[in-house]
């Protein structure tokens, strides 16, 4: 009896065993596919480098900053939506209180969606 015993605790004990390794997740092995990442517009906001330049155009309706960047001498543009970040001396900036010649600091994703807009502040004689 005592066998019989020992024996069923020993089946038991091997059962839970198995059941707890089959309930772990299994490791994938490598794909011979590249790993697929969801779209720019679907991901959340994943910043890039600074870019720091002089405002252009600004499109409030089409959500649209053309920025002439200051190394290159190059534009480009940038979109932004209700996500972007504004940063300035006044609180309450916003898109509307932009305009062409105010120097911005733009960091953007790979689509060009603006994550972070620094918007420095003008020397009194500029804004004369």
């Amino acid at each position: 009896m005592k066998k019989l015993m020992l024996f069923a605790i020993l089946g038991l004990f091997v059962a839970c065993f198995a059941f707890a390794q089959s309930e772990q997740p299994t490791q994938q092995q490598p794909s011979a596919y590249p790993e697929q990442h969801p779209a720019a517009s679907e991901s959340t906001h994943m910043s890039s480098a600074s870019i720091m330049g002089t405002v252009d155009n600004v499109d409030v309706t089409a959500k649209t900053i053309t920025v002439k960047i200051d190394k290159t001498e190059e534009t480009k543009s940038f979109t932004f939506d209700d996500k972007t970040k504004w940063e300035a001396k006044e609180k309450m900036f916003k898109a509307d209180n932009l305009k062409a010649g105010d120097q911005v600091t733009i960091q953007a994703d790979a689509n060009n969606l603006a994550t972070k807009i620094k918007v420095k502040e003008q020397a009194k004689s500029d804004k004369q």
